[in-house]
């Protein structure tokens, strides 16, 4: 082979190198390493801050339904799946500590601009997990046996990261006493509207946490009309700048009296 083909032979093989993907196993390590021990920080136990880190670490790589059989398949299978169900159902730490330091995280790494609050129909093949029960879809005008809950992401130019959500539990959930049992429905959870469940989502991580004041995103389409102008008047009252979504149809009516006549 001549020289010149042997450095021909040479570059080909530097390029084709260079468009192979990089193996980044080791910075997701030390990336989850690191988003871990801020976010069970506030665990007052070792064997809790290692089985969240587990979890943590099994919840990135399980495949297809984030189930708890499927995390824990990943962690060592049925042996493991007993041990995860209690350190995430049953066991002693707050989640508060945690999602808090979640929103942190996620304002440090990505600055948001807006905070986008939508309302999520998570459908449920079964009738036992709390709150389930047969829900209305405006959207798409379904019913659906489904949960219903309210969600609170960081809007940034680089994405949107969920970082509070809340489930919302009806009057045929909260004043059924063998479910509430059941469920471990904690006493202080009493009846609230859609409209109160969003309100305290956004609302009850800002009185606490510390976040940065931005405005708030809505999308009147994903929610009941009614719904939708309960919670902006809500946020309104509340003095929070509200960009909304509403369909064409939506009767809108000036209230700033400046306005008025324009």
């Amino acid at each position: 082979m001549s020289s010149a083909a042997a450095l021909h032979t040479d570059n080909r093989l530097s390029d084709e190198q260079h468009r192979l993907p990089l193996d980044v196993s080791g910075v997701e390590d030390i990336v989850l390493g690191e988003l871990g021990s801020r976010l069970f920080l506030s665990l007052p136990r070792s064997d809790q801050r290692r089985r969240g880190m587990n979890y943590l670490q099994a919840l990135i790589a399980a495949e297809g339904r984030k189930s708890i059989r499927n995390i824990a398949a990943v962690l060592g299978g049925s042996a493991t799946e007993q041990s995860l169900h209690h350190f995430v159902a049953s066991s002693t730490w707050g989640w508060k500590p945690v999602r808090r330091a979640l929103a942190e995280h996620v304002v440090r790494v990505a600055p948001p601009q807006a905070w986008v609050v939508r309302s999520m129909v998570i459908p449920k093949a079964g009738e036992n997990s709390v709150g389930v029960e047969r829900q209305f879809l405006p959207y798409t005008g379904q019913v659906l046996n489904a949960q219903y809950a309210v969600g609170v992401w960081a809007a940034s130019e680089t994405g949107s990261f969920p970082v509070n959500w809340r489930l919302h539990l009806s009057d045929a959930w909260l004043e059924d006493g063998a479910r509430r049992l059941q469920a471990s429905i904690p006493d202080a959870v009493a009846s609230e509207s859609p409209a109160d469940c969003a309100h305290e989502a956004y609302l009850g991580m800002m009185r606490s946490w510390g976040l940065p004041d931005r405005p708030v995103v809505l999308d009147g389409h994903a929610t009941d009309a009614a719904e939708a102008a309960a919670t902006v008047r809500s946020y309104h009252a509340a003095g929070v700048q509200v960009l909304a979504r509403v369909p064409g149809s939506t009767r809108l009516e000036v209230t700033d009296p400046m306005l008025r006549g324009r």
